[in-house]
């Protein structure tokens, strides 16, 4: 009887003490995920003469177009932004009508496709297709408490 009586008072022992940091903080707080927005981009390299896109541009813009149906949700305008003023001006505007045909075909409206103009510095600057994605990212491994660092074994003392 002595032994259950020792055994029950152990599993209640509460003298008021907390650890603060756990105490004054959320889970939220503690394990932060922070979201926001960051440009996902296709570069596409159109040479001075081109009569518009390759056969693997072809191909690229589709799959960056499929990447951009899976994850976005209408929550963004798909981009496309070409160099002005460059050797390659003319053939990067065959190349954006080709991007915007292609864009189209797949089912794609106009008010979700915007074109702008860029100031193409360098010899042949590239046509570039962008979206806004959300992205989610925890806390580095360097903002984590030392406990989580220890290898599986445990920590060395």
């Amino acid at each position: 009887l002595a032994l259950l009586a020792c055994f029950v008072a152990g599993c209640k022992h509460n003298d008021g003490t907390q650890v603060a940091s756990w105490a004054l903080v959320d889970p939220n707080e503690r394990h932060p995920i922070m979201v926001s927005k960051q440009p996902s981009t296709l570069s596409l390299h159109v040479p001075r003469g081109a009569s518009g896109l390759s056969p693997s541009q072809r191909s690229d813009v589709v799959d960056f177009a499929s990447r951009y149906r899976a994850s976005d949700a209408g929550n963004s305008r798909l981009v496309i932004s070409a160099p002005g003023g460059s050797n390659n001006e003319v053939a990067a505007m065959n190349a954006v009508q080709d991007v915007r045909d292609l864009l189209m075909d797949a089912g794609f409206s106009e008010n979700s496709i915007a074109v702008e103009a860029y100031h193409g510095s360098g010899h042949e600057p590239p046509i570039r297709i962008s979206y806004m994605r959300y992205v989610a990212e925890g806390p580095a491994a360097s903002a984590r408490p030392p406990w989580r660092c220890w290898p599986a074994r445990g920590p060395r003392w």
